[in-house]
């Protein structure tokens, strides 16, 4: 994946290029998603190793987000820091994605549900 980004780089429109960079954030997110439950699991494990790939991740989604800043996006990127455990992270990130998208309902959407897992109906 990442020698077809480099390939595009300069002739793919930014949107495509974006679908290229969430893709690869998805896949370093699933990557890190099971070092993270490996690592639960046996009590600890390498735990450095994870939190690296997590970086990694958010920086592929970051570079998606830069150039097109796509609902499923900032779905994904909160899907992702929400399984880490990292709520204040994820609730950001539907904020921002409320306000670069404003109109967009699956932003929405996905804000709601977010909320009702995590504060309950009166929050959403």
């Amino acid at each position: 994946l990442q020698r077809g980004i480099w390939g595009c780089a300069g002739v793919a429109p930014p949107v495509e290029m974006a679908k290229l960079h969430r893709a690869k954030g998805q896949l370093e997110a699933n990557a890190t998603l099971r070092k993270k439950y490996r690592a639960d699991k046996t009590g600890g494990g390498d735990v450095e190793s994870y939190l690296a790939d997590a970086d990694s991740a958010r920086s592929s989604f970051r570079k998606a987000l830069d150039l097109s800043a796509a609902p499923t996006t900032f779905a994904a990127w909160t899907r992702f820091e929400e399984q880490l455990g990292e709520m204040n992270r994820a609730r950001s990130l539907l904020e921002d994605g409320l306000r670069t998208c404003p109109a967009d309902a699956a932003v929405w959407r996905e804000y709601v549900a977010f909320e009702m897992r995590h504060a309950g109906p009166q929050a959403a």
